[in-house]
């Protein structure tokens, strides 16, 4: 008896620990604008968190690799890939898609996140 009683408490752990999951995906929205993706990566740089970044430009593929936020200028981001020392200078509008290595604010790790262009950083004619 004593391994059925084991077999339910871990089956009641498991489900329980599904449904978080679920719940904290829930809570993150699939979509951010590049308003919010900015201050997502000011925050990044600011805390000289340990927290790297990936994305997926227009017509583009991914990045090959996580790589560290190095510096926010107006409407772009410098980013520092440590394994092949390189930058990478990336316009924030143009990026689609992203996602981050670890946990950061309420952005889950290795979860592809939409970003819509925001209007804010279109130039001006």
């Amino acid at each position: 008896m004593a391994w059925y009683s084991l077999f339910n408490v871990c089956r009641r752990l498991a489900i329980k620990l599904f449904f978080r999951n679920v719940q904290i995906r829930q809570e993150s929205s699939d979509k951010i604008t590049a308003v919010e993706l900015k201050r997502l990566l000011v925050n990044i740089n600011s805390y000289n968190s340990k927290v790297f970044f990936r994305c997926r430009q227009m017509d583009a593929m991914w990045m090959t690799r996580h790589a560290m936020v190095s510096s926010i200028t107006g409407n772009s981001v410098l980013l520092y890939d440590e394994k092949e020392s390189k930058y990478t200078y990336v316009d924030i509008n143009s990026i689609i898609q992203f996602d981050l290595d670890e946990r950061f604010q309420h952005y889950l790790p290795h979860y592809h996140y939409d970003v819509e262009p925001s209007s804010e950083f279109v130039p001006s004619v």
